[in-house]
């Protein structure tokens, strides 16, 4: 078992279709920071009565919201010159672990984001 990767696997190829539109459309989306939270939410409203859609939509609102917490974090901390390097870290970051739960929700997998998995369950 890889980390972050639970055992039970989703088989419904539309539940693993829309569990990956869960994360991607809210990368693209995330150029306002209340578009992913709201692009999530709404995957999440249309799709709960799926389980498994419903755990990587609610783990993608919680990622955005802790996406947007530590960016507002990070402008504070500019004026210091602290903030810079935690933006340009935190932006890499935004993009790549939704790419990579993506991949894996589409593969029907449980992945867990780290931080915000563990939350969304």
């Amino acid at each position: 078992m890889n980390a972050g990767v639970y055992e039970i696997r989703a088989t419904n190829p539309e539940d693993r279709l829309w569990a990956m539109l869960a994360h991607i459309v809210p990368l693209v989306l995330s150029s306002t920071a209340i578009g992913g939270i709201i692009s999530a939410l709404v995957i999440y409203l249309l799709k709960k009565e799926s389980p498994f859609v419903r755990y990587h939509a609610k783990q993608q609102i919680l990622f955005q919201v802790a996406v947007v917490i530590v960016a507002f974090i990070g402008f504070l901390l500019t004026f210091a010159l602290v903030g810079i390097p935690i933006l340009m870290v935190l932006g890499i970051y935004a993009i790549v672990m939704p790419i990579i739960a993506a991949i894996n929700a589409y593969k029907g997998e449980y992945y867990a984001l780290p931080i915000v998995g563990k939350m969304a369950r």
